[in-house]
């Protein structure tokens, strides 16, 4: 008969080799991306800009892109974004720090916008 504590042993190896094989899917499924965005020239600002708009959030403002998930509220649509950190703004209400903080050194806040601009256009 088998003992509680090697079904545990049992249980905690399966629990490592799942993890192991999802790290390897993961690998290859980055891969995969990596290279259809060099096929079509996809910059990595295209790719934050779409999941920004397709509902896509930071796990923690510590965190970088690659920590991503898909966020079960309902928002406004963003209208602009900050490459750097991945921040968006829909345009509604008051404008957010970076675009306060941007503007006051000279650029549009055109420049953040999903589709058009380039982040860093100054006015001058």
């Amino acid at each position: 008969m088998t003992t509680y504590g090697e079904l545990q042993e049992r249980a905690l190896k399966l629990l490592e080799q799942a993890e192991q094989q999802r790290l390897t899917e993961v690998k290859v499924a980055l891969e995969e991306i990596s290279r259809t965005m060099h096929e079509l020239d996809i910059g990595l600002d295209e790719l934050l800009v779409f999941l920004c708009s397709a509902g896509f959030r930071m796990k923690s403002a510590k965190k970088d892109a690659a920590s991503l998930r898909v966020s079960g509220a309902v928002e406004a649509q963003a209208k602009y974004v900050n490459t750097a950190t991945g921040e968006t703004w829909s345009g509604r209400g008051r404008p957010p720090r970076w675009i306060v903080e941007s503007e006051a050194k000279g650029v549009y806040r055109q420049a953040y916008q999903v589709h058009g601009g380039h982040p860093g256009e100054s006015i001058r």
